[in-house]
């Protein structure tokens, strides 16, 4: 059923890409003395780990391709992607609905889904009530006058607005009325503009709690608590109640924003249309989906996988990928 995927997702690629009927181009495509030249990788700060071993796995295979990778805040980066002002051959994002809503249909015309994750709580052993903050009393700690407590802006990364979903879906889950208001409205100058710089805060103690992503504090080896289910955005059970908040951010249309409603945490990755190096994506996307490549890296990296991939949009595009996929 995979090596379907792999030979219909590579057809899918090339007819984005506007290829010619060229019978050789798939088989060149994939042979390493044949593709070469440079490959430039856009990624969310929580795959820039990943990324990079990915990238240095991929080059051992074809060296003589050059992956300059990238990374920072996803939201950003494509609003400067879509306004013209940055460039790449492949993005990625740890949700793919900032693709959909930023990129699709004007830059990219498919998205594939890889990956999920959950929101949790990170500390430090200096951070106050270390060892009594729990599942169930976390918000008490976090609204407590002698506790700092950081998140990202929800502008520029996607945890920033999922902790700010996150926090509205606890008030719901716990019946503690008036909390959302509270955590939303405290420490507000620990807000940060990159998920790098609230960790770097954390680690050295100017704040003492993060919301942040399950695999990105055990990368960095920080402690942390669970999050319920029900408002850690990582159990397809609770995609309902997920959708019952919502943040507004900002549009790549000035004035306007985008309501970003509360779902499962799913990261996705797309091929721009303008790519200057096609056959070098092609190579790069069908390494990424091996699973003793790509895939394999990425669930080291502490990454849950979405088995099957998932691909959108479901249109006439992508009809032969989702009969294979049975989705």
């Amino acid at each position: 059923m995979r090596n379907y995927f792999y030979i219909i997702f590579s057809g899918l690629i090339f007819l984005s890409f506007g290829c010619n009927n060229d019978t050789n181009i798939k088989k060149e495509a994939l042979d390493s003395t044949v593709v070469q030249g440079n490959l430039m990788i856009l990624s969310d700060e929580v795959m820039d780990v990943t990324v990079k071993e990915i990238a240095r796995q991929f080059e051992k295979e074809y060296p003589h391709i050059k992956l300059i990778t990238e990374s920072g805040g996803s939201r950003k980066m494509a609003l400067k992607i879509a306004d013209d002002k940055k460039r790449c051959d492949i993005f990625i994002s740890s949700d793919y609905q900032v693709i959909s809503n930023l990129l699709h249909p004007k830059n990219t015309k498919w998205i594939l889904k890889f990956a999920t994750n959950e929101i949790v709580i990170a500390f430090t052993d200096k951070s106050p009530y270390s060892d009594s903050i729990s599942t169930n009393n976390w918000y008490r700690v976090l609204l407590s006058e002698d506790v700092k407590y950081g998140r990202v802006d929800p502008d520029y990364a996607p945890i920033g607005y999922r902790a700010a979903i996150c926090i509205k879906l606890a008030e719901k889950y716990y019946g503690e009325f008036g909390i959302k208001d509270l955590l939303l409205f405290k420490d507000k100058e620990y807000i940060h503009s990159s998920e790098k710089e609230a960790i770097s805060n954390l680690e050295n103690n100017t704040i003492d709690y993060l919301f942040t992503y399950k695999s990105t504090a055990e990368q960095k080896h920080l402690k942390y608590i669970l999050l319920p289910d029900q408002i850690n955005l990582g159990s397809s059970d609770y995609s309902s109640y997920y959708a019952m908040s919502n943040l507004k951010v900002s549009d790549k249309n000035p004035g306007k924003y985008i309501v970003h409603t509360g779902n499962l945490i799913r990261f996705g990755l797309c091929s721009m249309s303008n790519t200057s190096n096609p056959r070098a994506t092609e190579a790069f996307i069908d390494f990424f989906i091996n699973t003793n490549q790509g895939l394999k890296i990425i669930q080291e990296s502490k990454l849950h996988l979405i088995e099957p991939l998932e691909l959108t949009p479901k249109d006439s595009t992508t009809l032969d990928v989702q009969e294979w996929l049975k989705i």
